[in-house]
């Protein structure tokens, strides 16, 4: 599909894949604290790009042409997910995904009180169980939140890496079927968010593996 004018834009951070050790647990306060300033130091980077963007933007016409800071997405995974929650409430941010990053706020940064961000979200996750405290956090946030929930993912299935292991057979598996649902769930959310297109597009991605969706505020069941 080839798109004319200006283009909306989406920023992606990963999550923790630096190859650092994890602390002893008698350090969990600590390690908090270094998963914080990690994640701080993401929202910083994207900070620092969309000020880029936005100044080289204006020198350069014929990038200015190319790009919609209008309409801004910031996606993540693991720590790269809440750095991109962080960021959400920034004004220059449309919408925001966050790709199973989880800690002591949940799903919703790194804070402690689990509030969801007031802009379009897209919390797509492994964990089919949901704390009630979360649920009551996306209920009250009204329309715009969607939780896509994966079973058969694990945490790493929503990156290439499970795609390079070595394979018995030249067949497509769950770590094929994971990036696919993962794929086709974040361009039907960038669609509806920054495009315009209807929210029925979250209902029309292709899952060749068991998929739960959530669209908030939950609608009550019959009877």
């Amino acid at each position: 599909m080839t798109l004319q004018g200006a283009r909306p834009n989406a920023q992606i951070r990963g999550g923790a894949g630096d190859g650092s050790t994890a602390l002893d647990e008698s350090c969990e306060g600590l390690a908090l604290a270094v998963t914080r300033a990690r994640i701080d130091e993401r929202v910083a980077d994207i900070g620092y790009v969309l000020d880029r963007l936005a100044a080289d933007a204006a020198g350069f016409g014929a990038l200015d042409a190319r790009l919609d800071l209008d309409r801004v997405a910031v996606i993540g995974h693991s720590n790269g997910g809440l750095a991109a929650v962080q960021i959400c409430d920034d004004p220059r941010v449309s919408a925001c995904a966050n790709i199973d990053g989880q800690n002591a706020a949940a799903t919703f940064g790194t804070g402690t009180d689990p509030v969801a961000p007031a802009k379009p979200f897209l919390f797509l996750t492994k964990e089919a169980a949901l704390h009630p405290v979360l649920a009551e956090a996306f209920e009250a946030r009204g329309s715009g939140g969607y939780r896509v929930v994966v079973p058969g993912a694990a945490h790493d299935s929503f990156t290439d890496g499970p795609r390079f292991q070595p394979r018995l057979l030249p067949f497509e598996g769950t770590a094929d079927a994971v990036m696919t649902v993962t794929r086709g769930f974040l361009v039907a959310f960038l669609d509806h968010t920054l495009r315009g297109a209807p929210r029925e597009v979250l209902g029309d991605v292709h899952a060749p593996t068991d998929v739960l969706v959530e669209v908030y505020p939950l609608q009550p069941g019959p009877g």
